[in-house]
């Protein structure tokens, strides 16, 4: 089950990265930033996929959810409060990826890779 799980993390992670760098490409409105946000929780076919039970699934399924919430609340206030300053969306952008088990080096880079 080990073995499952790092695979499991590196799967989050790469749809993470994803979801961020498009939103940080764009300038979503909310109900845009929710669609995005919920395209990072598709765990359920890779749950199948790894065989995982049903204990495995509802914990997977619950910090997706508590993940998900974080990132878009952090987006959301982002968007408000900070629109325009790059040190703003990294920092709430960073967090957002942090909650969400995302590695705040690799997060950082990918912004700085970012051509605004």
């Amino acid at each position: 089950m080990g073995k499952n799980h790092c695979h499991l993390s590196k799967n989050k992670q790469d749809k993470t990265f994803f979801i961020f760098r498009n939103i940080y490409n764009r300038a979503p409105k909310d109900e845009e930033l929710f669609k995005l946000s919920r395209c990072v929780g598709d765990w359920w076919p890779l749950a199948k996929e790894l065989r995982l039970d049903d204990a495995e699934v509802d914990r997977i399924k619950e910090d997706y959810r508590s993940a998900l919430e974080r990132c878009y609340q952090a987006l959301k206030t982002w968007r408000n409060k900070y629109y325009g300053k790059v040190e703003g969306k990294v920092q709430f952008l960073v967090e957002a990826c942090k909650n969400a088990s995302v590695d705040q080096n690799k997060v950082e880079d990918i912004f700085k890779m970012s051509p605004r």
